[in-house]
């Protein structure tokens, strides 16, 4: 129960950094298509977001697992805001959700390798949020 645990927080957390970011990067942004995009995927993050903490709550997962540290999300706003500031084009807004996404990617990608676990469910959920998270990369790689 450990390991799924630890997959659902990860997931929960990713999910909850996504959509603040997305939040944030929606006020910064002018472009149209690219808010249409970032809108769907805050929505996807959200949804995640939802069902992994109905999955961690059935689990009996400790508060602590639940919520990204407050930390990160201050020092995610802060690296949007000096960059928006710098170069608000959405070329560079989307480089920065992609590198986001990517770290999803790589950690979630590494979880599926090496679980060990037999919660189907669990492994399913973290297998879907990995597809999302790519086809999150791929969409916003027009905009680069």
């Amino acid at each position: 129960m450990e390991t799924e645990i630890k997959m659902l927080s990860d997931i929960h957390k990713n999910a909850d950094m996504g959509q603040d970011t997305l939040r944030h990067i929606l006020d910064a942004t002018k472009d149209a298509e690219f808010s249409k995009t970032v809108s769907r995927q805050m929505q996807e993050y959200e949804k995640a977001f939802q069902v992994s903490g109905q999955m961690l709550k059935a689990r009996h997962a400790p508060e602590e697992q639940k919520e990204a540290p407050m930390i990160s999300k201050w020092m995610a706003h802060m690296n949007i805001n000096r960059k928006s500031m710098q170069d608000m084009q959405t070329s560079k807004l989307a480089e920065m959700l992609i590198q986001g996404s990517t770290m999803g990617v790589t950690s979630l990608t590494r979880q599926i390798r090496d679980y060990d676990g037999e919660d189907t469910e669990v492994l399913d959920f973290a297998k879907k949020q990995l597809k999302r998270e790519e086809k999150n990369i791929d969409e916003l790689k027009k905009f680069l």
